[in-house]
């Protein structure tokens, strides 16, 4: 997956805000793509597949990015923003029921971290791309 998002803020304006997620899956299935924070840094591009997380620190400063994440076919995972790609760590996750969704922007319909920024550009590849790309 990869995108180009505008954040409107400084200082992360809730826990996490999302670029997308996703809902009505099984237990552990998770996909997300958003914005978190720690001691040292706040606004970090992260993706979590699977509780496999994986952050880029470098760019929490950033408004704008071309942030997303990649899986390869042994389960390796990492987020990449701006050509800076995270280190790898595996995920247990192979798959998603089918009843599962998408959500842009948001976790919820209440607005439950909202990205308050923009995303445009989303794209989801079914094939493998190399780091270059």
């Amino acid at each position: 997956v990869l995108c180009e998002v505008h954040k409107n803020w400084y200082k992360t304006p809730n826990a996490a805000p999302r670029v997308f997620d996703t809902g009505g899956h099984q237990t552990g299935a998770a996909i997300i793509l958003g914005f978190g924070r720690s001691t040292d840094y706040d606004g970090f591009p992260y993706c979590d597949i699977g509780g496999a997380n994986r952050r880029v620190n470098e760019n929490a400063s950033l408004e704008k990015m071309v942030m997303g994440m990649r899986v390869k076919s042994e389960q390796s995972t990492c987020s990449v923003s701006n050509g800076h790609i995270s280190s790898e760590t595996k995920t247990t996750w192979s798959c998603i029921q089918n009843t599962a969704i998408i959500r842009i922007g948001g976790q919820t319909t209440a607005g439950l971290r909202h990205l308050f920024g923009h995303v445009r550009n989303f794209r989801i590849w079914h094939k493998a791309l190399t780091d270059a790309q």
